[in-house]
């Protein structure tokens, strides 16, 4: 009867979502910082060109949990397509939407770094860095505003995304609009010191791939996870 029991509830376990495994899994006792990484492909692990996903040891918030493995657990919430605030499909690719479900449904992270506004840089929404920027802000407004507990704005962190680059194969919507990507850091670094938030510039450290001119190479993911443990490392409590 045991066996058969387990048996039965096997599927149960293998129907939970990530997100909702690493909720059980930060109950747990130990101390340790809860992270929550949320943004979009590039927090996803979209392999340039290929559709797959990188393994999370190759991750940049896999990277960021492995440098301060004793002290935090990250939890990664990234989405393909995510964009700030615009419903272009699934509610879970509106960023504030997804994000006031997330925080309904689980425990308020100690921690969140986003990465949010290259899927706003496509050519059908026509959006300029100005309003991608007030889009970053209403995302970063569903946090300091939240409920049950709203986050210390100095517990935020606006990781820019890298500017597109020039490629023979950019995913579509993206064509021309290298130009406008190269202005988001100032508008992100903006918003970020409008609210509170730390800030950090990843065109400062990594660069997009040209085999798409969009997504990081895996160099780039474990730059950017190194990146983002330093800023956090003397932030923990």
């Amino acid at each position: 009867m045991r066996r058969a029991a387990a048996l039965l509830r096997t599927p149960v376990r293998l129907a939970w979502s990530a997100v909702d495994a690493c909720t059980a899994a930060w109950r747990r006792p130990g101390g340790r910082a809860v992270v929550l990484c949320f943004g979009d492909s590039n927090t996803w692990g979209y392999i340039p060109g290929t559709g797959w996903r990188y393994r999370r040891a190759h991750r940049w918030p896999g990277v960021l949990a492995r440098r301060l493995a004793d002290r935090v657990f990250v939890v990664e919430a990234g989405r393909n397509g995510r964009t700030t605030n615009i419903d272009d499909g699934p509610a879970s690719r509106n960023g504030v939407r997804a994000l006031e479900r997330w925080l309904a449904r689980h425990p308020t992270p100690d921690h969140v770094i986003l990465c949010l506004g290259t899927n706003d840089l496509k050519q059908h929404f026509g959006r300029d860095a100005d309003a991608i920027g007030d889009g970053l802000a209403a995302v970063v407004a569903t946090l300091l505003d939240g409920e049950p507990r709203a986050l210390d704005a100095g517990d935020v962190l606006l990781l820019c995304p890298s500017p597109l680059v020039a490629s023979d194969s950019p995913p579509a919507g993206f064509i021309g609009r290298e130009e406008e990507s190269r202005r988001l850091a100032p508008v992100v670094g903006a918003v970020a010191a409008r609210c509170g938030c730390g800030f950090i510039d990843a065109a400062q450290w990594v660069s997009s791939s040209p085999v798409d001119g969009v997504h990081l190479d895996r160099s780039a993911h474990a730059r950017l996870g190194e990146v983002v443990a330093d800023w956090l490392r003397e932030r923990i409590r």
